[in-house]
């Protein structure tokens, strides 16, 4: 009677160690909230990077619903931040469109390059530079 109880509970043991592992590697989710702003970045874009070192650095993906969405080798994001840009008047959208590039949902305004986004951040939650 104890063999079948002791083999119960190791694949017990056994199948939580796995869903563990597993779950540590799959990608992180997306926030469940309604995005305020959308991130537009490429993966080895410096000024992108620069973009998240502010946001992390001031905690701001605690106080605004943000999504990263990369373009370089996702060619649905990259269709995406086209047709967001095309109801941004503030950018030429029949010029290329590079990263980063904030969206802003509520307004549906765009901020092009690291250093408008950051302002725009800096200026909605009052923050020094």
């Amino acid at each position: 009677m104890k063999k079948p109880l002791l083999l119960f509970i190791f694949l017990v043991l056994g199948l939580i160690l796995i869903r563990t592992a597993v779950s540590s590697t799959l990608p992180a989710k997306q926030p469940v909230c309604q995005p305020e702003l959308l991130i537009y970045w490429g993966e080895g874009c410096s000024h992108c990077e620069n973009v998240k070192d502010f946001i992390s650095k001031n905690n701001l993906q605690d106080k605004i619903c943000l999504v990263y969405k990369e373009v370089f080798s996702n060619q649905a994001n990259a269709r995406e931040m086209a047709e967001n840009v095309k109801n941004c008047p503030e950018i030429d959208s029949s010029a290329a469109i590079g990263v980063p590039l904030g969206f802003d949902t509520n307004s549906s305004k765009c901020f092009y390059g690291d250093q408008p986004i950051i302002d725009f951040l800096s200026q909605k939650f009052s923050l020094r530079q």
